[in-house]
């Protein structure tokens, strides 16, 4: 997901959708602008992205698993470890509001035009191009 431009030519898709903790992986604002870069280079210039998160500014989300605040308004953390046999691994999550999302955004190609929320935690916000 984050190899973007390495593995997509340059309007490859007319439209991207990012589903729950994708977009946490990015792990900062600074990953989160480059990510929406990144992903504005495969989209075609009519693009349209859908990005589904949980909203750290919520009361809700703070009691799903792995949460964690920060003191920053509209950024929290979530932190997932998983064993398996031999195996371990420790996920990092970013959460980030609606407006850091749209903050993220500049200058990317993006811009927020709708934040639909669903349940008690989560959105989903519809990008397009400029």
């Amino acid at each position: 997901m984050f190899t973007l431009r390495e593995n997509f030519t340059r309007d490859s898709f007319q439209s991207a959708f990012a589903f729950g903790t994708q977009v946490g992986l990015t792990k900062s604002m600074h990953g989160l602008r480059k990510f929406l870069g990144d992903l504005a280079f495969v989209t075609t210039s009519d693009g349209t992205a859908l990005i589904h998160g949980y909203n750290p500014e919520q009361v809700a989300t703070t009691v799903i698993i792995g949460y964690r605040d920060d003191p920053t308004p509209g950024l929290a953390y979530r932190v997932y470890h998983t064993e398996y046999k031999n195996d371990s691994e420790t996920l990092l999550f970013r959460l980030f509001s609606p407006d850091r999302l749209q903050e993220a955004a500049v200058g990317t190609g993006w811009e927020v035009v709708d934040v639909r929320h669903g349940s008690e935690r989560t959105y989903t916000a519809v990008l397009e191009k400029r």
